[in-house]
């Protein structure tokens, strides 16, 4: 016989939910100031509410779901590689900058320098 609606539920336990599936739930339940459990329950219903048409892809969605809030983690862990990425090329870059700064001064220089009609011809 199945516990009243009003009773706690037993323990439940799913297995193979990745670190990340479980990570991007915790957060997704956090900014709507749930818990997992009520997050995690709220997008079960909503993927067995969906339409028949649609019921496959809300199956799918669920775990998408998770990954919506973990998409803007993503999303800012892909920004900060991108960043930290970016800040290595400048420090490999800024040093090359300066080098071929000082050398197109010194044949800048060196240009002035040369002899006017050093053997170049005028048309």
């Amino acid at each position: 016989m199945a516990p009243p609606n009003d009773s706690p539920a037993p323990p439940w336990s799913v297995k193979g939910v990745s670190r990340e599936a479980r990570d991007a739930a915790r957060r997704a339940a956090a900014a709507e100031g749930a818990t997992i459990g009520e997050w995690l329950g709220r997008a079960i219903r909503r993927a067995g509410e969906a339409p028949s048409g649609a019921a496959a892809a809300a199956a799918e969605g669920a775990g998408a779901a998770a990954g919506a809030a973990g998409g803007a983690e993503v999303r800012r862990a892909a920004a900060a590689r991108i960043a930290a990425s970016e800040a290595r090329v400048r420090d490999i870059v800024d040093p090359l900058r300066e080098v071929v700064r000082r050398l197109a001064g010194r044949v800048e220089a060196l240009e002035r320098e040369k002899p006017d009609g050093g053997g170049s011809k005028s048309l």
